[in-house]
């Protein structure tokens, strides 16, 4: 059943169906709630992904620039680090560097902004020992992948591991060891023990999580129509409805809380122009432009201004009637991108990007209508919080080196990159229920269980507490039903051992999670 099915079935069953919007999105509440209650219940099969966790290697001097030397450059108590030549890898992976650590001269900085290929800003000012005022051309500099976030939906990882598939295992099919499965090791686990935090090897035997990332939500915005005589510089119509707000990104790319939404109306020129472009401001609760204030980083000393190295990207409601501006249900926000105009002025290969402002930008232009193409990506209705890990140890290895490689104009470029994959299965969140034909990504038997626990709700809001006790003991005899079929169950086999008794528990070595005391 999709949504206005399950919908109609509750007013069927209550006997109560008001021709009210309002009263409709009240359910669609209620049966959102319902869904993602069953979602988390048990941890169904169905609710499973299968995925890649791409590991990178450290980057240095002589890996990136393939035997010639990059030299680095930085000043005491400032944040910017200047490279001789361009560190493509950088900006090729700006979303798995950025949070992640560059080593200066034995010590570690925490990297919060590529600028480009040639520039990078650290959180905190650079110290030199010595009285040292700069280094000019420092050949040690090391970035090191140590963190990674999770994918988005990510609830729990169920599986990661070295697998022998082609391309993660040498790109020959063959296992190269040491590969299986990178076990779970819990943060006080790993601290109890004094693992290397700094080892690495070519594979990693497990993973540690570290505490997630948590995106702040935005706030306000404003918006303004142009009109444009010339179609390339924007060709939105006039007459036409737009409900929008926007988020903060962070650097790896993960998006926070939506901020307050605001439906417009491109306006009717009465001089016959009939298309615009769109300024979208980002404003604070107190109308104050959203930015950076910093655009010098070399200026120290001084550590990271607020809203350093928070983008911006902007949503639209789908679930929209553009030429009455009026909600269709729930809003379904998709990803507003930077589209096409009529002359394909634009390379094909952004037009699908987002449109993204920096940190240092209060605002940013939409001019196609075909920004708001459906298909984009779904807004995931959360709290802003990423799960991230550590593998131990580092991987500092790859599987293949792919170069640069450029095409005639008009095609996708490939930049270069080296990365080793780890097989990821992992508990994943649903989207939420907006339009009338989404369906929960349930089996079809578990729809019925959501019109339970809903009605379980209605009746339990209008005091009947006996036909509300009556709907739940139909969702808990059902959920058993469903638990038989659809709960991922694990085979265990007990093995009875000897354990070695320490004053401190077991002793490990710490280049590797062997047990020294067996």
């Amino acid at each position: 059943m999709d949504l206005k099915q399950i919908r109609k079935q509750i007013f069927n069953i209550t006997d109560f169906s008001p021709e009210l919007q309002a009263y409709a999105n009240q359910m669609d509440e209620l049966i959102n709630e319902a869904y993602l209650k069953l979602w988390t219940s048990k941890r169904w099969n169905f609710a499973q992904k299968l995925s890649w966790l791409e590991a990178y290697p450290d980057i240095n001097s002589v890996r990136e620039s393939g035997g010639s030397t990059i030299t680095a450059a930085y000043n005491d108590g400032q944040r910017l680090v200047i490279f001789s030549t361009d560190v493509y890898t950088l900006v090729n992976k700006k979303d798995v560097y950025e949070g992640n650590i560059i080593q200066l001269q034995g010590r570690e900085y925490t990297i919060l902004q590529i600028l480009s290929s040639t520039q990078l800003t650290t959180s905190e000012p650079i110290r030199l020992t010595g009285g040292v005022a700069s280094i000019a051309e420092d050949k040690d500099w090391l970035i090191k992948a140590r963190f990674y976030t999770l994918p988005k939906d990510c609830i729990e990882i169920l599986n990661l591991q070295h697998r022998d598939v082609p391309m993660g295992s040498g790109g020959n099919g063959t296992i190269l060891l040491p590969y299986g499965k990178t076990v779970a090791l819990l943060p006080r686990m790993e601290e109890s023990y004094g693992l290397r935090e700094d080892y690495t090897q070519t594979y990693a035997e497990c993973y540690v999580p570290v505490p997630p990332k948590v995106v702040p939500p935005g706030e306000k915005l404003g918006i303004v129509f142009a009109p444009q005589e010339n179609e390339d510089l924007g060709n939105i119509p006039e007459n036409k409805y737009f409900e929008i707000c926007w988020s903060f990104m962070s650097p790896d790319k993960q998006v926070g809380p939506l901020s307050q939404s605001i439906i417009v109306k491109s306006p009717d020129n009465p001089q016959g122009v009939s298309t615009y472009n769109m300024t979208v401001s980002f404003l604070s609760w107190d109308d104050k432009p959203l930015a950076s204030k910093n655009v010098a980083y070399n200026s120290g000393p001084g550590t990271a201004r607020p809203l350093e190295n928070l983008r911006k990207v902007l949503w639209y409601n789908q679930n929209f009637n553009p030429a009455t501006g009026e909600r269709l249900s729930l809003p379904k926000w998709r990803q507003i991108v930077v589209g096409r105009l009529p002359t394909p002025s634009i390379d094909i290969t952004t037009q699908d990007d987002p449109i993204t402002a920096l940190d240092t930008e209060s605002s940013v232009i939409v001019k196609n209508i075909t920004s708001f193409d459906p298909g984009t990506k779904q807004y995931r209705e959360w709290e802003g919080q990423h799960l991230r890990i550590r593998p131990y140890p580092r991987i500092d290895a790859f599987d293949q080196d792919y170069n640069q490689f450029g095409t005639a104009p008009g095609t996708p470029v490939r930049l270069r990159d080296f990365f080793r994959r780890l097989e990821l299965r992992y508990y994943y969140k649903p989207n939420y229920l907006a339009a009338e034909t989404d369906t929960p990504e349930i089996p079809y038997d578990m729809h019925q269980v959501i019109v339970y626990m809903v009605l379980e709700d209605i009746f339990n809001k209008n005091g009947n507490v006996q036909l509300a006790n009556v709907y739940l003991n139909k969702g808990v005899l059902a959920l058993k039903g469903m638990e038989k079929r659809y709960v991922d169950h694990t085979d265990i086999n007990i093995v009875r051992g000897q354990f070695g008794t320490f004053r401190y528990g077991p002793v490990f070595d710490q280049n590797s999670l062997r047990n020294k005391s067996l």
